[in-house]
């Protein structure tokens, strides 16, 4: 049975260190219900759940989210509607299923910061 990757990992979750290098693992949960069965050194877990294209879109995605946040930052309050539109936009629904997804991916994150730039400023009129 295929399961998002979110699902499969439950209740843990990694992402980049500071320095986008080494993967740290995080509890997302609290419960010690949910830690039953087999228990996995962190390179161990890793190397199970995450390939190649796994770990270079965790770092891309750490790197962009945190490139847009400093972006909106800068973006007027009244411009919220049009971030939300952006971001889905263009995290979400600009994939062709035949294409590999990680250039698109790239893709679609320059364009999304270029999209919010142009928020940066005020709506005329």
């Amino acid at each position: 049975m295929k399961r998002p990757r979110a699902c499969k990992l439950y209740p843990l979750s990694v992402g980049p260190d500071d320095k986008l290098k080494d993967f740290l693992i995080f509890n997302v949960s609290g419960e010690q219900h949910h830690f039953v069965g087999r228990w996995y050194r962190a390179e161990e877990w890793l190397n199970a759940n995450f390939g190649t294209v796994d770990r270079a879109f965790i770092r891309m995605e750490y790197r962009f989210l945190l490139e847009c946040g400093h972006i909106m930052r800068r973006i007027p309050r009244d411009r919220e509607e049009d971030v939300v539109f952006q971001m889905l936009r263009w995290r979400f629904f600009q994939y062709d299923k035949d294409q590999s997804f990680l250039t698109q991916y790239v893709d679609n994150m320059q364009m999304l910061k270029i999209e919010l730039e142009k928020l940066t400023t005020r709506k005329d009129g």
